[in-house]
């Protein structure tokens, strides 16, 4: 079943302001959030699109804002897949319901991955 969903695929290290950027956590409501989610990373309103999100390790580092997890968990996204999760990030999406699971590893192939790179590369030189 988890294959049949729509899936993005993510690398290590996503923070919290890759999630949902700084300058839109001027509230806590989902439905204003939800259209920011990951803005930065694959444009507005694009993890509407998605059901799951899988990634890598750490997932949310960053700050302790619970906007991120609110965010992602108000675009509809059914689970949230990652090697690992920040500890604060994993508080805050227990606290507001949002499904997390750990898992070895990422089912990314290697053309996701390089895709990955590249815009990260061009998002932060």
């Amino acid at each position: 079943m988890m294959n049949q969903l729509k899936t993005l695929h993510l690398g290590d290290d996503i923070n919290t302001d890759d999630i949902i950027p700084f300058n839109h956590c001027t509230t806590t409501d989902p439905e204003h959030l939800k259209h920011y989610a990951f803005e930065h990373l694959i444009g507005k309103d694009k993890l509407l699109e998605y059901e799951i999100i899988e990634a890598g390790r750490n997932f949310g580092c960053g700050s302790s804002r619970e906007h991120a997890p609110v965010a992602i968990k108000g675009a509809g996204i059914k689970k949230v897949r990652a090697c690992s999760f920040a500890g604060i990030f994993y508080r805050n999406s227990i606290n507001i319901g949002l499904n997390l699971e750990v898992i070895d590893q990422p089912n990314t192939d290697s053309s996701t991955k390089r895709l990955l790179q590249q815009t990260l590369s061009i998002l932060y030189d």
